[in-house]
């Protein structure tokens, strides 16, 4: 075992030995030139014009000083500083209200008893989007989690509806070979 590279033996602790001197030295380079120009590790914005700089060239309002590591990383993602645009109550309740009256419009048609089905399904759907809208953006809600707990009763009334319905139309098919509502019946 070789004491001198700390417990590492062979190449490995070479290595290890050749990447400490090499990041000394640097380290040290960069100290005498840091004492040599002060300010020099700071970066230093387009604004002061340094020669060669022009603002057309993406990445341009950056100089990167001799004593500096890397240049000022772009930002990624959201670069503005102002909020955040996201859909408000009025807008979620809209969407809701379509929905609803697609729904309404399938139920009034009574083409079929699928499409009845269907119809009933969208105003479900509707009305729980509605109720997560109303928890997630209500004032003064003691509980925000209250319009996604109602809007799974919702969900589970659906699901009930849509099998007893479904039942209903096969029965009706069975019986008239149409899944016609208003369907003469002989």
């Amino acid at each position: 075992m070789d004491h001198r590279c700390g417990g590492l033996g062979g190449s490995a602790g070479a290595a290890r030995s050749r990447a400490g001197r090499d990041g000394l030295a640097r380290w040290l380079l960069l100290r005498l030139h840091r004492r040599s120009r002060p300010g020099a590790d700071q970066h230093v914005p387009c604004g002061a014009r340094r020669p060669g700089c022009d603002p057309r060239v993406r990445g341009a309002g950056e100089w990167v000083a001799p004593g500096c590591p890397h240049p000022a990383l772009p930002q990624r993602g959201r670069v503005s500083t102002e909020a955040r645009m996201s859909a408000g109550l009025n807008l979620v309740l809209v969407g809701s209200a379509a929905l609803f009256a697609v729904g309404a419009f399938a139920l009034v048609a009574r083409r079929s008893a699928i499409v009845m089905l269907l119809g009933t399904q969208f105003m479900f759907a509707a009305a729980s989007i509605a109720f997560v809208a109303f928890g997630r953006f209500g004032l003064g809600a003691r509980n925000q989690n209250a319009g996604a707990a109602v809007s799974l009763f919702v969900g589970a009334t659906a699901i009930a509806e849509l099998a007893v319905g479904l039942a209903i139309a096969a029965l009706l098919y069975r019986e008239h070979r149409s899944f016609a509502v208003d369907a003469d019946h002989r």
